[in-house]
Formats: C-alpha cells, sequence, structure tokens
C-alpha cells in the first residue's frame, strides 16, 4: 500500500498541475481564436481537445505491463471497454 500512495502523491504534487495547465492553454487559444464569433463551436472544440490530451496522458502514464494485484489485465475495471487504452 506504500508504493500506491508515494505513486498517488507524485502524481498529485506534480502531473496534475502539469496537466491543469496545459488544459487551461488549450482553452484559453481556443476561446480566443473562435468564441467571439462562434462561442458553442469554441466550447465543442475545447472539449474535444481536452478529452484527447487527457486520454493521451493515461495512454502515456499507463504502462502496457502493468499486471497487479488490484489490476490484473493491466486496465483498470472502471475504464471502459469501447476506449482502448
Amino acid at each position: 500500500m506504500g508504493i500506491v500512495s508515494a505513486n498517488l502523491l507524485l502524481l498529485t504534487i506534480f502531473y496534475l498541475p502539469v496537466l491543469f495547465s496545459v488544459l487551461t492553454g488549450i482553452g484559453l487559444i481556443v476561446v480566443r481564436t473562435l468564441g467571439r464569433r462562434r462561442p458553442w463551436a469554441a466550447m465543442a472544440v475545447t472539449l474535444v481537445l481536452c478529452v484527447v490530451v487527457v486520454w493521451l496522458s493515461m495512454s502515456v502514464m499507463h504502462p502496457d505491463d502493468y499486471p497487479g494485484p488490484f489490476c490484473p489485465t493491466g486496465v483498470p475495471e472502471w475504464w471502459p471497454a469501447a476506449i482502448p487504452l
């Protein structure tokens, strides 16, 4: 259990602020380019880009060779089967 808590601490301290900054930057860029003329298009594009960035970050942070006791298949049980990881 100590290794899991250490990994979560590192994720919280280092990775999440960087991911939040990237997503905020994407949102600001899209809103500045599309926001005044097409606000709904800007929101849709921002949402799609944020989902893509989160999916890419999950696939980079999640190694393929991780069969652990809590996750024997290497994919978390809560992860949707329709989205490849």
